[in-house]
């Protein structure tokens, strides 16, 4: 975490059969899933799911597969905020969920 309640994330562009047009990230106060990880009813309580997490604005236009892509978000600070990054292909296509970090900022 940066100062001020920022993030600063850090990934690697993905390899993808077709191209990557764009990334997705999002963050919630509790682990973030897609709704096909649920693997039991109730989980529901702990996790938030990806499409009710909240949404960023900003990302970065993909680089070739293999760069690393860098990003400063901004969140309210005083929490803790489970962060996660997917991508897209030309044909609308998105990726599984990039690791989903857990970063308090204060």
């Amino acid at each position: 975490a940066a100062a001020g309640a920022k993030v600063e994330l850090s990934w690697t562009a993905p390899k993808d059969d077709g191209k990557v047009v764009r990334y997705q990230v999002k963050y919630a106060e509790k682990p973030i899933k897609d709704y096909m990880e649920i693997k039991h009813r109730d989980e529901w309580r702990d996790i938030t799911y990806w499409n009710m997490a909240k949404n960023v604005l900003g990302e970065p236009a993909p680089a070739a597969a293999g760069a690393a892509e860098k990003m400063t978000l901004e969140v309210p600070a005083g929490k803790t905020w489970h962060i996660s990054v997917r991508s897209f292909d030309q044909d609308h296509n998105r990726s599984a969920l990039g690791n989903v970090v857990a970063v308090e900022v204060k």
